[in-house]
């Protein structure tokens, strides 16, 4: 008998220990993401949001509510869920009208686009405080035997059991864009890269696209989504943000043709994949995501193009801050053993006075160079060139309190750069 009490209360304490650390790492899990921003979005003063982003990586990637908010007065923040999808912007935007109303809510198209998976939506219920429009969603997108594992984050994504250091040390103590002043913007430094950028744009065709008139599930959400903004007084506005030529050219994805809706309700769309801004391959970190160069650029033409839709005055001048940060390629040369690394602009004749910081990192040398214009020079000392140049470049307005910020690699083989 006392080893059965032995036995049952190990398998007690085993249970229990379990169910500690299982739900230790939910918390953190929640704590940690940086795919979401509801975990900040809650804490934010009631009332206190004048423009809401949503949608997708898309949306949070592409738009800076810092600029939106300095150049047109209307407080900003982007909200979204990685990989979110047309059903689930309507139950985000039904929980976010809850304690904010946004004269204005900003629709990333790619949500149309988005992968059928329903597993993606567990990003957002892993994301937000649990209440009673994730229980509406549930029901609606899930079957009952489904709703057990949307609460089991750490056994869908974002797996940590693995590596805990790596969790504990880059997802949840160094993310300091967490925290004071953030607005639901991720940022990233580095670009695709050159050669696949252009493979890419050299693509022809792409899949066909249904007619959003044949998908009643598409028409029924956007019809939830557009009583939803009429009933709490939101202008509901379409935002399509730049890609590379033929991202959406993937079997995974459905496309939908949502132009007939667009027109049908006089619903205000600003299109910035019209190719109209001319980005260079700089502009973008993969095929389908802007850099943070790129996102500067689509904020300052989203501003422009918003405040003819909306009649909302803008700062000009504010804006014309913003009118170098475009670059379009990078050079690199070699003369006499000195290394030069050259930045070259979209705009040839610069309006702002801009100042480089530059981080060049060379085998076991690090090198730190601070110029007033796109290009650095480092003695290597007739080192022989057949590897990786880390190159990072904080690039600073004197006008403004932005910082740019580049990372890329540059492969150096001395036969080829050699002048």
């Amino acid at each position: 008998m006392k080893i059965i009490k032995n036995r049952n209360f190990l398998i007690i304490l085993f249970l229990i220990i379990c169910v500690s650390i299982f739900g230790i790492n939910e918390y953190f899990s929640k704590k940690g993401y940086d795919g979401s921003s509801w975990n900040v979005y809650e804490n934010l003063p009631e009332n206190s949001i004048d423009l809401l982003f949503l949608g997708n990586s898309h949306s949070y990637t592409s738009f800076d509510p810092v600029i939106v908010s300095e150049a047109t007065g209307l407080k900003s923040f982007a909200l979204g869920s990685p990989n979110s999808t047309l059903p689930l912007v309507y139950f985000e935007l039904s929980k976010a009208l809850k304690t904010q109303s946004p004269k204005y809510v900003v629709l990333e198209t790619y949500v149309f686009d988005a992968i059928e998976n329903d597993t993606f939506h567990i990003n957002y219920l892993h994301r937000s405080s649990f209440d009673w429009e994730d229980l509406k969603l549930m029901k609606a997108l899930f079957k009952p035997n489904e709703y057990f594992q949307l609460f089991i984050t750490s056994t869908h994504h974002e797996t940590y059991w693995k590596e805990p250091n790596s969790f504990i040390l880059d997802q949840y103590f160094n993310r300091p864009q967490v925290g004071t002043g953030f607005l639901g913007y991720h940022s990233t430094q580095e670009f695709i890269n050159k050669e696949e950028f252009f493979a890419l744009r050299e693509l022809k065709g792409s899949l066909p696209k249904i007619d959003i008139a044949e998908r009643d599930d598409y028409q029924f959400y956007l019809g939830k989504i557009l009583d939803l903004c009429k009933a709490n007084n939101v202008e509901l506005i379409l935002t399509s943000i730049p890609v590379v030529t033929d991202y959406r050219n993937k079997e995974a994805l459905v496309l939908v043709d949502y132009s007939s809706f667009v027109e049908r309700y006089q619903i205000p769309y600003i299109n910035l994949d019209d190719g109209n801004m001319n980005l260079s391959w700089m502009n973008f970190y993969n095929n389908g995501h802007l850099s943070m160069m790129g996102s500067i650029n689509s904020s300052v033409e989203f501003v422009k193009r918003f405040s003819l839709i909306s009649g909302e005055t803008i700062d000009e001048d504010y804006l014309s801050n913003f009118s170098d940060y475009h670059f379009i390629d990078f050079e690199v040369e070699i003369k006499d053993g000195f290394l030069t690394i050259r930045l070259i602009p979209k705009n040839n004749f610069s309006e702002n006075h801009l100042q480089y910081d530059w981080t060049i990192n060379y085998v076991t040398d690090t090198f730190h160079v601070l110029t007033d214009i796109p290009e650095a020079t480092i003695d290597l000392n007739d080192k022989l060139l057949n590897d990786l140049v880390r190159v990072h470049v904080k690039i600073s307005n004197e006008r403004i309190d932005y910082p740019l910020s580049l990372s890329f690699k540059p492969v150096l083989y001395f036969k080829d750069i050699v002048k």
